[in-house]
């Protein structure tokens, strides 16, 4: 499941139950033998990292320690920050429950069956690279160092919100494990193509001397509305670019940070002008949305650097159909891609 689920007004937000508050952090008793899932995948389970409802979380891998080109996926599944779009909305994905190599195989199938992940596929931009797929099960946009209680019936039902401790946690497994990498390509989509684009500082420190590009699929930073934006923050406590100066207050001044701080990388961001999951998760009504975008796009996707692929329409998530889209001025989406990757 790579969209965003649809969310609500909030209600009140969590109560404020930090690391203390009776739910211990249970990754350290991890069996880390990796499951064979899909053909050359094997789920991965890591000690020190989380989902939701405090057990283990992992990595999906389908590595060629041959390839100095490393590319890095991460999941999407809608956010939640209280009770009502936690438990009534069911709005975040793999909050509660065990993440298994099951859910991981289900995940990973829309990839591999659109291409990218497909080494036999002539249209995949990177057959011979070392694959790395995220899962999400921690609400919070692969950004958040908490544990809150949203119920407040059940004192001790949890939310773990580790999304930023586990990609610290990830990259540094995957640099023990790939250090021949020369080239990182850190691309999500919908929670994951925030999450990409909020970490991306960390493949400098995972991978130093490495070239390193971002992409974000449906995941456009416009300014969020009802105060959301800061309630994010406090509940989730989020990592936000250590680069980006003045992006508590606005979302919007993310990328444009992201993209100045890393001047030799290419920052790709596809965008539904529209976009109807990011308007209501948001907050924001459906006609201000794609004026939102437009201005985003037109502020900070502009040069060699930086550039978006935007489709006046109010659908969500390309990549699982990207060799069929073109943009507003008839541009196929491989082409864009090309560029991303390959710099032409």
């Amino acid at each position: 499941m790579l969209t965003a689920a649809c969310v609500p007004a909030p209600g009140q937000t969590g109560v404020g139950a930090g690391d203390d508050a009776g739910a211990g952090d249970v990754g350290a008793d991890v069996d880390i033998t990796p499951t064979p899932v899909e053909a050359g995948w094997v789920y991965q389970p890591l000690v020190d990292t989380f989902c939701g409802g405090g057990g283990p979380a992992g990595l999906g891998l389908n590595l060629n320690e041959a390839s100095t080109d490393l590319v890095i996926f991460l999941n999407g599944g809608g956010a939640c920050w209280d009770g009502t779009s936690c438990y009534v909305l069911n709005a975040a994905i793999n909050i509660e429950g065990e993440y298994t190599a099951a859910k991981f195989e289900s995940e990973v199938r829309p990839l591999i069956a659109s291409g990218l992940f497909d080494r036999e596929d002539d249209a995949n931009p990177w057959p011979d690279a070392s694959y790395a797929f995220v899962p999400y099960c921690t609400g919070d946009l692969h950004s958040g160092d908490a544990i809150k209680n949203h119920d407040a019936f059940q004192p001790q039902r949890m939310v773990h919100h580790k999304g930023a401790v586990n990609m610290a946690r990830y990259l540094a497994y995957l640099s023990e494990e790939l250090p021949q990498v020369e080239r990182v390509w850190m691309l999500g989509a919908s929670a994951g193509g925030y999450g990409a684009t909020l970490n991306f500082w960390r493949l400098d420190e995972a991978f130093p001397g490495a070239q390193s590009h971002l992409l974000a699929d449906s995941a456009q930073f416009v300014q969020p509305g009802e105060g959301r934006w800061g309630i994010w923050q406090n509940v989730w406590e989020m990592t936000l670019p250590p680069e980006c100066e003045g992006c508590e207050a606005r979302a919007d001044a993310i990328p444009a940070a992201v993209g100045a701080a890393h001047p030799d990388s290419r920052i790709g961001l596809l965008a539904f002008e529209d976009d109807s999951v990011i308007a209501v998760f948001f907050a924001i009504g459906l006609f201000d949305m794609g004026a939102r975008t437009r201005a985003l796009v037109n502020d900070a996707y502009q040069g060699e650097g930086m550039r978006a692929f935007s489709v006046a329409s109010n659908e969500h998530v390309m990549l699982t159909s990207w060799k069929n889209r073109r943009d507003k001025d008839g541009q196929e989406l491989p082409e864009f891609l090309r560029w991303w990757v390959e710099g032409e």
